[in-house]
């Protein structure tokens, strides 16, 4: 075992003991967090009818996307201002991003009020004022995360994660034996995740105790990363919200168990991102251009076979966990090719980690006006199929476009 982690540490350039210690720890949480969602999935397959799980779907997905008002990107940069030292910034962070969540809240008012004064889905109306309840909570607390993995504590993370995950599973899944109340479920989904995120960033603060120093630059950068956050945010949930609208919540179940599986195999790539850039924040450029494309071959193998596997055991995963969906499988399959868009997963952090503004502003808005386009054009006249081979277009271009920003490192 020495022997071939020494040829593959020489081949690749990496630490692999050290990268393996903090892959360990991220991927146990990413499998134990795909597998509560797994669990979950089941149990909405075979508990509630389509038409109920595509209007949970619809809500959680306009919810997400609302998340643009809350200055997503500062999580990033807190990532590096805690690299640098300034531990602080994790506080100074948490004020603003609270502060902003409102105008989300107000948004939320603003979609139920155009669902009840609608009539065809008045109970989506009061679905979205639940939503605007809880908002400004559900997604601050997470800078907590920022600021372990700035700190390489990426054991800490993963159990602080893993708490919330099982917390959440739990409430989730004895309410959905109890009731399919489609306001309880929302209900239950955001107070669960703002109760138990809270008190995960309380105790992260108490039992770490972050110095004083805040970074000069993080609001400047923070505010940067989410702007560019505000068309990412968009392309990563309108392919729902187009399907809601074009077919209707049926369809939209189907899609979001054709997507679910291949989208819980980017366990596989998740811990790239959250271990390379405390690294990366420090190495020069050239160091990452010499470094990045054999991690790149090493993930495009791995990537390939992971579809060739799904695409055989898709019939047999469906018939045996959700065999309501078995229509799905042929979607699932086809969708499973977006896993090619691997290279953003190096990429995007390592521009992030060397603040390269312009690239990046250049790299999201390219990218996503990309797939906002194909979803569109793809959704509206083909349905269903057109935002599955959108969606899988519109990930291959991302990768594309992310091959040519590597010479901008």
């Amino acid at each position: 075992m020495e022997k071939i982690l020494a040829f593959f540490e020489k081949y690749t350039k990496t630490n692999l003991r050290s990268l393996f210690r903090g892959a360990f720890w991220i991927t146990l949480g990413n499998i134990v967090a795909k597998l509560s969602g797994l669990v979950l999935a089941y149990l909405f397959a075979n508990y509630i009818s389509k038409e109920t799980y595509g209007l949970y779907k619809y809500v959680l997905s306009v919810a997400s996307t609302l998340l643009i008002f809350t200055l997503t990107g500062i999580n990033t940069s807190v990532i590096r201002s805690v690299v640098l030292g300034f531990e602080g910034t994790i506080k100074a962070a948490f004020k603003l991003r609270l502060k902003w969540s409102f105008l989300g809240s107000l948004a939320s008012l603003g979609v139920g009020i155009y669902y009840l004064s609608y009539g065809a889905h008045s109970l989506l109306g009061y679905g979205f004022f639940v939503v605007a309840a809880f908002f400004p909570l559900f997604d601050t607390p997470t800078l907590y995360a920022s600021f372990l993995n700035g700190k390489k504590l990426f054991k800490e993370d993963t159990i602080a994660d893993m708490a919330v995950t099982a917390g959440y599973t739990l409430a989730m899944g004895i309410t959905l034996l109890l009731t399919h109340n489609l306001l309880i479920l929302i209900g239950v989904y955001f107070a669960a995740h703002v109760v138990l995120r809270t008190l995960v960033y309380r105790y992260v603060l108490k039992h770490f105790k972050p110095n004083t120093a805040v970074d000069p630059h993080w609001l400047t950068y923070g505010k940067h990363l989410s702007l560019m956050d505000v068309l990412v945010g968009i392309a990563n949930y309108i392919d729902k919200i187009i399907l809601f609208n074009v077919t209707g919540p049926v369809a939209l179940a189907v899609y979001s168990f054709a997507s679910a599986v291949p989208e819980q195999l980017k366990i596989f790539h998740s811990f790239i991102p959250i271990i390379g850039f405390p690294s990366w924040s420090t190495q020069s450029s050239e160091e990452l251009k010499r470094s990045l494309p054999r991690k790149m071959l090493v993930f495009f193998i791995e990537s390939v076979i992971l579809i060739v596997a799904f695409i055989l055991a898709a019939p047999l995963i469906f018939k045996i966990l959700f065999p309501q969906y078995l229509d799905a499988v042929p979607y699932a399959q086809i969708y499973m090719l977006s896993f090619l868009n691997f290279a953003p997963s190096f990429i995007l952090p390592a521009l992030q980690a060397k603040s390269k503004v312009r690239e990046l502003y250049v790299f999201n808005v390219t990218s996503s006006v990309i797939q906002i386009a194909l979803l569109f054009f793809g959704g509206i006249y083909f349905k269903l199929w057109g935002v599955v081979i959108a969606r899988v277009a519109g990930r291959i271009a991302m990768t594309i476009v992310a091959l040519f920003f590597y010479k901008k490192l």
